[in-house]
């Protein structure tokens, strides 16, 4: 089963690639055309996590996607240091109300594909550093509703 689920969520991937080489809103003397595709990285992000949910076994995991998780009372602070860290991956797994992964999904590299290799040596250094901590999650865009939860201790 989830081998077909694999290939579909490939399969939409690779669809969603062909339809962002479009315009999106033509001209009906076809005097419109796009020189680069448009982005794809938001609506593969929820695919992803679509994805996910089709393949997790876990009846109470919730899956965020771009969720805003901030360090209140961690002392872990943002580049300038006066406010709290925000972290914003772009699809987490939650079960129990405790994130247990986090992913940075990339959808196309473009200039910075010299710098990638770096950029996740960061990121490890920085999953490293928020295994087991408390945050507070902002998970709804519309209501602004937000929760208290807390990093899984073996997060990946």
């Amino acid at each position: 089963m989830n081998a077909e689920k694999h290939k579909q969520f490939i399969d939409s991937i690779y669809n969603l690639y062909l339809e962002a080489r479009k315009n999106k809103f033509p001209s009906a003397q076809n005097d419109i055309i796009r020189g680069t595709s448009h982005s794809i990285s938001a609506i593969a992000e929820d695919l992803f996590a679509q994805y996910c949910a089709d393949i997790l076994p876990f009846k109470s995991s919730v899956i965020l996607i771009d969720p805003q998780i901030s360090f209140i009372g961690s002392g872990l602070k943002n580049q300038s240091g006066k406010r709290p860290l925000l972290f914003r991956p772009d699809v987490c797994i939650t079960v129990d109300n405790v994130i247990t992964k986090v992913f940075d999904i990339k959808t196309d590299l473009g200039y910075k594909r010299t710098e990638i290799i770096g950029q996740v040596k960061l990121l490890d250094i920085f999953i490293k550093k928020i295994k087991g901590l408390n945050c507070d999650l902002k998970i709804d865009k519309i209501t602004n509703s937000r929760k208290n939860s807390k990093f899984q201790k073996m997060l990946r």
